[in-house]
């Protein structure tokens, strides 16, 4: 049924109904992100660990220390929500906050060490869950699908350009 409706979108390569494609476009990415984000919650919930605070964690894993702000880059949220995402870690000691030696305006966030050992072994778990979903499908279906998600995150940073050039 899915398919018969992205035929209807598309005559040829040509974009018949650009309201029904926004609309799909908008539906899949909802789809998908509850997709992750409920497997986010479900590995996390035992550590008391929203989805948003697995996800900061992945990003302090694989990143390392980082601000407030590059943080609020990588997840795609304002700075006052990572913010509040940092405060309720920092609660619960699973982050801490560094100042700057050199500049003390400038604040690092880092993963606790309790942190380190708690939530590794969960991301990896993700991870892996994920890593099987995708070796499921052929090499061909897979770059579609890096295709279709590095174009989708072109136009968005294109038109975030246009926005704020304005």
């Amino acid at each position: 049924m899915r398919n018969n409706r992205i035929r209807n979108i598309f005559k040829g390569n040509k974009i018949i109904n650009n309201n029904e494609i926004s609309y799909q476009i908008a539906r899949t990415f909802r789809r998908v992100n509850k997709s992750i984000m409920s497997k986010l919650k479900e590995e996390f919930s035992a550590f008391g660990i929203t989805g948003p605070q697995g996800m900061l964690i992945g990003i302090l894993m694989h990143n390392g220390e980082l601000t407030v702000g590059e943080i609020s880059k990588k997840m795609g949220l304002s700075i006052s929500t990572v913010s509040g995402i940092i405060d309720r870690l920092e609660d619960n000691k699973f982050v801490e906050r560094k100042r700057s030696k050199t500049d003390r305006r400038v604040v690092k966030v880092l993963l606790s060490s309790k942190c380190e050992k708690l939530v590794k072994s969960k991301h990896n778990i993700i991870e892996s869950h994920l890593e099987k979903l995708i070796k499921c499908e052929d090499e061909e279906q897979l770059k579609k699908i890096m295709i279709g998600l590095e174009t989708l995150e072109s136009v968005i940073n294109k038109n975030k350009e246009k926005e704020n050039s304005k």
